[in-house]
């Protein structure tokens, strides 16, 4: 799993669910305002256009407990982003919203190893990393991994899960198993 806390500068008008598929698009603007109507949700830009979408019945679940993250801190290697950029051209690039293209991670024996791929080939690049002891994996949307390299350079690992955070967002993932990997 993934999960992603943001608060809001402003406060909501009530409480909604929209599609993921909304989301992706919203995030691309500087929505500015909110309008909730029955079974319908608006979002205005500062030009004045107007974005709505459907809600989307139910109760969203407390989050809480997944967002909190005791654990070591981890650094990432100095050099990742850069290896983050030559990856991203072997990511899967798809356009359903469920299929974000991804990046695996993996921190083992000292040494961080980026994968991807594509249709066309694949990608891996070993890096060196000062944590001779941590153990574990993870898979992350490469374009979101690359602009947290503008903000920060760690990030919390606990047993099963990995954290990142700023401000006023969070950041978490479920780390795979070895049968996983």
């Amino acid at each position: 799993y993934q999960i992603i806390q943001y608060q809001l500068k402003k406060k909501m008008p009530g409480n909604f669910l929209i599609p993921a598929s909304s989301v992706k698009v919203l995030i691309k603007y500087d929505i500015q305002e909110i309008s909730l109507g029955e079974n319908w949700v608006h979002f205005r830009t500062p030009e004045g256009t107007i974005f709505s979408s459907r809600t989307v019945e139910g109760e969203f679940p407390d989050i809480e407990r997944f967002l909190d993250i005791e654990g070591d801190e981890f650094t990432f290697p100095g050099d990742m982003r850069e290896s983050l950029n030559r990856a991203n051209v072997f990511v899967k690039k798809e356009t359903d919203v469920s299929n974000i293209p991804t990046v695996k991670v993996k921190v083992k024996n000292g040494e961080l190893i980026l994968t991807a791929q594509n249709e066309y080939g694949w990608f891996e690049e070993r890096l060196k990393t000062e944590h001779k002891d941590a153990k574990f994996s993870f898979s992350i949307g490469i374009e979101f991994l690359i602009s947290l390299f503008d903000r920060l350079k760690t990030c919390k690992i606990s047993d099963n899960k990995i954290g990142f955070a700023g401000d006023s967002w969070k950041h978490v993932i479920a780390i795979m198993s070895e049968d996983e990997e």
